[in-house]
């Protein structure tokens, strides 16, 4: 209920909800979201009291519009893939059932929550300090993770040298 009476504060008279959108604030310069963050919505009630009260300032004002939210690790998984042009995740997102996150974790022996973090970061050249940090992996672990990672997908090394050759 915390959350919510913040949010409903955040309403303007026509009981829309406004966001501060920027680049900068967290360490990748993805778009983020805050006061309130709408990327990271939480369920503290689960009743319909609350499914009621976030849809309406989550509705689109636009006459037929839609609100439409991404999955960004997959989203940039699917661009890493054609621009570096990875088979191995070519091929899994040429099957709407693959789940990519599951087949990492398959690929490098951990469960898919981990495999989903390393998925993402290792894109933006996370170092297994900064995975110990941001998700609690031990270091060593890490390393293991990003060096299979690199291992099994060639591919991003290659992209990464061919643009800084580019330079």
């Amino acid at each position: 209920r915390s959350n919510m009476l913040k949010w409903e504060n955040g309403m303007d008279s026509d009981s829309l909800l406004h966001t501060d959108y920027s680049f900068g604030h967290v360490v990748t310069w993805r778009l983020s979201s805050r006061n309130p963050n709408l990327q990271n919505l939480r369920r503290e009630e689960e009743g319909d009291h609350w499914i009621n009260w976030q849809r309406k300032p989550l509705t689109s004002r636009f006459k037929d519009g839609k609100i439409v939210q991404f999955d960004y690790c997959q989203h940039e998984l699917r661009i890493y893939a054609a621009v570096a042009n990875d088979q191995t995740f070519l091929k899994l997102f040429q099957d709407p059932e693959a789940d990519p996150h599951q087949a990492a974790a398959d690929e490098l022996g951990c469960e898919r929550s981990k495999a989903k973090s390393v998925n993402f970061s290792i894109l933006y050249d996370i170092t297994p300090q900064g995975l110990q940090e941001k998700y609690d992996i031990p270091r060593q672990e890490g390393e293991a993770l990003i060096q299979r990672w690199h291992k099994l997908h060639p591919w991003l090394n290659e992209f990464y040298d061919g643009v800084l050759s580019s330079l």
